[in-house]
């Protein structure tokens, strides 16, 4: 073997090696380029015209819900429908306050700049005391994942 041959050789490895490196720095962006971030957030000042928890996704990429806890003290509810949030309400004796909840469902998805508002209701001075009272005494956990399948936690509260 030549030492032209022999170079050429080591050209060609080395030209294979950068190209499968530089997939890889290209697989990795792209999944930093589409992360989905939720915040979990309290709205005591009547923000967007409602008291309430939102949940808002500040990501670049949607959030694929995986799994949906409310502790309230020692009772757990998880993955949480119509019938647990009217438990919430009725725990904290909120029916005559007539809260909006929206449900986050296992494999729901919420998209990019996407927000649901867990639990809202009208500004009102005294529908903002209740519904204080209720945010200081729940947690909140979501466990969801970006469309590569990255699993990642939020939580509001968490003692």
């Amino acid at each position: 073997m030549t030492v032209y041959e022999l170079l050429s050789v080591v050209i060609s490895f080395v030209a294979i090696l950068l190209a499968y490196l530089t997939g890889l720095q290209n697989h990795n962006h792209n999944k930093k380029s589409v992360r989905p971030r939720l915040a979990i957030r309290f709205h005591l000042r009547g923000s967007k015209g409602n008291y309430g928890i939102s949940v808002k996704n500040e990501g670049l990429g949607p959030a694929l819900i995986k799994h949906f806890q409310i502790k309230n003290g020692t009772v757990i509810m998880e993955d949480v429908g119509d019938n647990g949030w009217q438990e919430v309400i009725r725990q904290f004796n909120l029916s005559d306050v007539k809260p909006g909840y929206e449900i986050i469902s296992t494999n729901g998805v919420i998209p990019s700049g996407g927000i649901v508002w867990l639990l809202s209701t009208r500004v009102n001075e005294e529908y903002r005391v209740r519904l204080k009272n209720v945010v200081e005494n729940i947690d909140i956990k979501i466990i969801y994942e970006s469309i590569y399948a990255e699993k990642y936690v939020e939580y509001f509260r968490k003692r």
